[in-house]
């Protein structure tokens, strides 16, 4: 029975571990690509699906939360108190750049509507975008060192 805990478990952290991924590489591209297909259209459909995108991060980041820390239960792993705080600081820094990547892109879908609307600025739109894209850059970098440690530590 354990076993199929086991197993169930790092089933669901793999394939969550594959959304998280997915979702904050096409929340960056997916906005990037239409801001130089320079169409208004494209760019507001392309950021409302992003904030769904970023949706779909959030629930992902905190089921690898969860199932990360059930499978090193699950393992008996005993952690060094400098292994916790490189995976507390990682996902300190992936939650924080997270939900600001979230508050960003929120700003870019309310800037692409207001550019459609002739009230914006395709300028203030651009800056939008960079900030969120640093923010997802630094947040999917903070989840690549986690897992590479979460790897070592396994082994």
């Amino acid at each position: 029975m354990a076993m199929i805990g086991y197993v169930g478990v790092k089933i669901i952290h793999i394939v969550s571990a594959a959304l998280l991924m997915g979702a904050v590489l096409g929340s960056i591209a997916y906005p990037v690509w239409s801001y130089y297909r320079k169409d208004l259209t494209i760019i507001l459909y392309s950021n409302q699906y992003a904030v769904y995108a970023d949706n779909v991060m959030a629930v992902m980041g905190l089921l690898q939360l969860i199932t990360g820390f059930m499978l090193i239960g699950i393992h008996s792993i005993l952690l060094s108190s400098s292994q916790w705080m490189v995976i507390g600081l990682g996902y300190g820094l992936a939650g924080f750049c997270g939900l600001s990547a979230m508050y960003w892109q929120i700003r870019c879908r309310d800037k692409a509507i207001a550019i459609k609307a002739g009230k914006g600025l395709l300028k203030e739109y651009r800056y939008c975008l960079l900030v969120k894209c640093l923010f997802s850059l630094v947040m999917l970098i903070s989840l690549v060192v986690i897992i590479e440690c979460m790897t070592r530590i396994a082994k």
